[in-house]
């Protein structure tokens, strides 16, 4: 259920903006299913001049008549700057394709919204065509209107073998787009598993955040993956890292009711447990996401009752006492963040 809907309905978030709170839609799932295997664009992408007809038609013994005896050209365009290029890319005309190639077309061609024939090609699963255009030097890395390079347009559809075959061609893997999406951000917020997996095998950056501060472990825990949160966490994420509303990914998974958050509570135990063998003199009291845990699987979803217990990064630490002295020092404990004031929209 979308942020708007739960404010219309009364419903209350049980993370911030109710980013973990449930299976949510992302936009490609919205317009396309949930499982795409085929993005519905070129529908719409209608040839209106001859050459961009014969183009998206296929009909490559035409073509090759058309440029032989000069009644068009590789370089005509439509009133949206579109080539013929583009259309034999949207439409996977492969003869086509090689020809224009060979008659030297604009190979990166851009159309009015700063789209190239590699993303189109990209866009609809034309893997071949796409092939065919880096070979003969098209660029990954230009980046539409919206920022997005080819790569983008891979990990949103989820296609790990586009995105595979544009990193051999040097696409940029940390390109980000006017919203600061890199694709693994991207892959993340449209629940593209198998692909984040992936890029994160590639040396994707695994610190990158959104504009809310989120990290990649946050949404790891929002798609629901344990095998990507835990490659996450071998790789060195930060762990206590804090977003804008000071929520860190293991507060997100017990508010969230995540799976797998028992695998998160031990890898947090266990960084308690190494911080006290190597200072064996301070004895650690358990920690806050033990005790906010044990409340919430007592059916307490509360955080007032816990709010003045000491947060997972800063555990209470007890001097042993002297033997010449009464005195004993307690760390004075930390209240937890207050619920944050959600902002108005959709996520």
């Amino acid at each position: 259920m979308s942020f708007s809907m739960k404010k219309i309905f009364g419903a209350k978030e049980k993370t911030p903006l109710g980013f973990c709170d449930a299976p949510q839609m992302t936009v490609s799932e919205f317009f396309f299913g949930e499982n795409p295997n085929y993005p519905k664009y070129h529908t719409t992408y209608r040839p209106l001049g001859h050459i961009h007809r014969v183009a998206a038609e296929g009909d490559a013994a035409r073509m090759e008549i058309l440029l032989t005896l000069g009644q068009c050209n590789v370089y005509h365009r439509d009133r949206k700057d579109r080539t013929a290029l583009h259309f034999a890319c949207v439409y996977g005309r492969l003869p086509v394709v090689t020809i224009l190639v060979k008659n030297n077309c604009e190979i990166d061609a851009l159309d009015k919204n700063h789209t190239t024939p590699l993303m189109k090609s990209v866009q609809c699963w034309k893997q071949k065509c796409a092939t065919v255009l880096l070979e003969h030097g098209a660029d990954p890395n230009i980046r539409d209107s919206s920022g997005n390079s080819a790569l983008h347009y891979a990990v949103y559809n989820g296609h790990q073998e586009m995105a595979s075959l544009l990193l051999q061609y040097n696409a940029d893997i940390e390109q980000k787009t006017k919203d600061g999406f890199t694709p693994l951000l991207l892959a993340l917020r449209e629940k593209r598993v198998e692909v984040a997996e992936f890029l994160v095998r590639m040396g994707a950056d695994i610190h990158v955040v959104d504009e809310l501060q989120r990290n990649t472990l946050i949404y790891a825990i929002r798609c629901g993956s344990k095998d990507l949160s835990v490659l996450l966490l071998e790789r060195g994420i930060d762990f206590f890292y804090k977003d804008v509303f000071g929520w860190t990914a293991l507060r997100y998974a017990i508010e969230g009711h995540c799976t797998f958050r028992q695998t998160l509570l031990d890898f947090e135990e266990s960084l308690h447990s190494n911080k006290k063998d190597k200072e064996p003199e301070l004895q650690v009291e358990p920690s806050t996401s033990c005790i906010l845990a044990k409340q919430i699987d007592a059916g307490n979803d509360s955080l007032a009752r816990i709010s003045s217990c000491p947060s997972p990064e800063t555990p209470v630490l007890t001097m042993k006492e002297d033997e010449n002295s009464d005195a004993r020092v307690n760390c004075s404990s930390v209240e937890l963040l207050p619920w944050p004031k959600f902002v108005f929209g959709l996520f």
